[in-house]
């Protein structure tokens, strides 16, 4: 304990503390039951009629890059795309892996690791359990995609990525209002990169919304996981609160 630290204001941070955990609780669960709901609606009829309809707000599909938007439009999804995927994830896990380990953050480097390393694993076994190629395959015929549809990994990668490096950066910064930016950056860029999957023709939208529910479940779990040891197994250390590693 700090000698500036009033009992009140250990309480409070204890409660905030709390309160996270509370969040992630139900951020797991709602988004789990999610996952499970449109992993059970796939396929059928009423979800074919469901991304029907969504992609028929686009107008014009067959000609969707001349018929709609701006001609740097395309090219700008296919940018925006590449965030979400494996070349994009191994750069940024080795990256950001040897940042933290070179400034010795053991802590925040397993806190960054496990999450992303994890979110792949998901991936491959959900697209491995379900095992249908992508019914969205040349869709729009503006990107060339090869792999199992459901989920969409590019969703999920973008979910155990971005959200967690905003969790991280934001814990390093002491005003609010920069880490409300950073945090709705991190959102902003996964809604966006999961958009680009369904206006390039890569996936069905529930095949995107089943992607971003599972990513979110597990990002949650993490930082489940991560709040009970830290007040658990690590009581000396708040849960939440900020790394000082080194």
């Amino acid at each position: 304990m700090k000698k500036n630290d009033t009992p009140s204001k250990l309480i409070k941070q204890f409660a905030y503390n709390e309160a996270k955990a509370i969040v992630a609780v139900f951020l797991f669960l709602y988004c789990a039951a999610i996952y499970f709901i449109i992993a059970d609606w796939h396929g059928e009829l009423a979800a074919v009629k469901f991304d029907t309809y969504l992609i028929s707000l686009l107008g014009d599909y067959q000609r969707w890059d001349r018929s709609m938007g701006p001609a740097w439009l395309v090219p700008f999804l296919r940018d925006i795309t590449v965030l979400g995927g494996i070349t994009t994830t191994v750069v940024i896990l080795l990256l950001g892996s040897l940042i933290l380990y070179m400034k010795n953050k053991i802590r925040t480097l397993s806190t960054f690791i496990v999450p992303i390393i994890g979110g792949a694993a998901i991936t491959y076994l959900a697209k491995f359990y379900f095992a249908t190629m992508a019914e969205s395959v040349n869709l729009f015929d503006l990107l060339s995609v090869r792999s199992h549809g459901f989920p969409s990994g590019h969703a999920i990668m973008s979910v155990s990525i971005f959200l967690t490096i905003g969790v991280l950066f934001s814990r390093t910064q002491r005003r609010r209002t920069v880490r409300v930016i950073v945090m709705n950056s991190a959102v902003f860029l996964v809604l966006l990169i999961g958009a680009s999957r369904v206006l390039l023709g890569a996936h069905q939208p529930t095949e995107v919304f089943a992607g971003w529910s599972l990513g979110l479940s597990w990002v949650s779990l993490c930082w489940l996981v991560e709040w009970y040891l830290s007040s658990k197994v690590f009581p000396y250390k708040m849960p939440f609160s900020k790394t000082h590693e080194g």
